[in-house]
Formats: structure tokens, C-alpha cells, sequence
């Protein structure tokens, strides 16, 4: 498990991200860090590589749970790929916006997913 993560930041830590401007968006490669999940115990980091003028991208997403406590102990990783085509765009240049949010994408595609996982409970009974 241990070598399986060191791989992962080694391939992360190794992708050139650098800027382009080529169009509206300055930025051809992003680097996403989910909040969200710590909170079930997940850490997840996304690499995302946008293509033309943002019309189409690829997603790698890996992320690990470890979770320990008295009553259950889960362990496990999980790897995501996704081909996403972009449908519509709201742009900042064109005075779209949702709440005040620029560059929001509606996007459909192909994803695959590998997900490895382990859970084991400890059940105790008190008399």
C-alpha cells in the first residue's frame, strides 16, 4: 500500500504544469485537492488536462482511505480516469455567471474506476 502511494505522488509530482495562452482560458492543466472527503477519511487529489479551447479534457483521480478507530478500521485506494466533453461553458468573458461563479462546465463522458477496499468492525457485547 505503502509503495502503491509513493508511486502515485511520484506521478503527480512529476506532470509539468504549466500555462498556455492560447484563448480565453490561460490554463491547460489543473491540480484539485477534495476537501470534502476528508471528512469520510479520504484523501483525494485529481489531475485534470483540458484540450483545444476547453471543448474536451482528461481527469486521473487517485485517492486513499485509512479510517481506525475502536469499533472499525477501513483501508483501501481507489483510482479514476475520466474523458469528459464539455457541453456548455459559462464565461466570465461573456458575462455569464451562477451565483457569481465564472467558467462553470457541463460536462458528459467515459470514466473507468479501480477501487480496492478493506473494512473489518470489532463487535463487543457488555453484560
Amino acid at each position: 500500500m505503502k509503495l502503491i502511494f509513493t508511486l502515485l505522488l511520484a506521478i503527480l509530482f512529476s506532470i509539468q504544469l504549466d500555462a498556455q495562452s492560447d484563448g480565453f482560458f490561460n490554463y491547460k492543466n489543473a491540480l484539485k485537492i477534495s476537501p470534502v472527503e476528508f471528512g469520510s477519511a479520504e484523501f483525494q487529489i485529481s489531475y485534470e488536462k483540458y484540450f483545444g479551447e476547453r471543448n474536451s479534457s482528461f481527469s486521473f483521480t487517485p485517492s486513499l482511505i485509512l479510517k481506525e478507530n475502536f469499533e472499525e478500521t477501513k483501508s483501501g485506494y481507489q483510482l479514476m480516469g475520466q474523458y469528459r466533453i464539455f457541453l456548455s461553458h459559462l464565461r466570465s468573458d461573456e458575462g455569464k455567471a451562477i451565483l457569481g461563479f465564472y467558467n462553470i462546465g457541463i460536462y458528459g463522458g467515459l470514466y473507468g474506476l479501480y477501487f480496492d477496499y478493506e473494512e473489518d468492525y470489532r463487535y463487543s457485547w457488555y453484560n
